[in-house]
């Protein structure tokens, strides 16, 4: 009896998964209360948590520093050390994407030199970052910190935020 209880128990609980997971939802929609305290065992009538209730970790590299195709929120000592790629003028001449988003004081430095911007936007995209993109910058910009022409395409460099 005790083995039929426990058989038919998983096999709910397999059945349950498996509807569960053939309807996938979004990240901001909250767990149905069904499911949440079918998995807690929390007492039904028990608040069910929302995805905005739940904070969400930014990715951690084994190394305990950010993953570089993460937007995680930046520290006073956050810094990034990659290559930096010029912008199509269509941007504009303070053009500075950043992986942490707009708005943000950096000195952004490469071999010819440094300058001292706020970011106007996300970028590189995560593919780009993770092969080792640190940033986009205005054209002018760019050669100002490269100190060569854009033919030459990526700059070693390293931006830093600015407390």
């Amino acid at each position: 009896m005790k083995r039929l209880a426990l058989a038919l128990a998983f096999a709910l609980g397999y059945a349950a998964g498996r509807t569960d997971a053939a309807t996938p939802r979004s990240a901001s929609e909250p767990v149905p209360p069904a499911v949440f305290q079918s998995l807690t065992g929390a007492p039904l009538g028990a608040p069910t948590p929302t995805a905005a209730a739940q904070p969400s970790a930014p990715a951690v590299s084994v190394s305990g520093t950010p993953d570089p195709g993460t937007t995680a929120p930046p520290s006073e000592t956050w810094m990034r050390e990659g290559t930096i790629w010029w912008a199509d003028a269509s941007h504009g001449s303070a053009y500075l994407a950043i992986p942490i988003g707009p708005g943000h004081l950096v000195d952004i430095c490469g071999p010819a030199g440094c300058l001292t911007l706020v970011s106007t936007d996300a970028g590189p995209s995560l593919e780009r970052q993770r092969a080792g993109r640190i940033a986009d910058l205005a054209v002018e910009l760019w050669e100002q910190i490269s100190g060569v022409d854009r033919r030459f395409g990526g700059t070693p460099g390293t931006w830093t935020l600015v407390p």
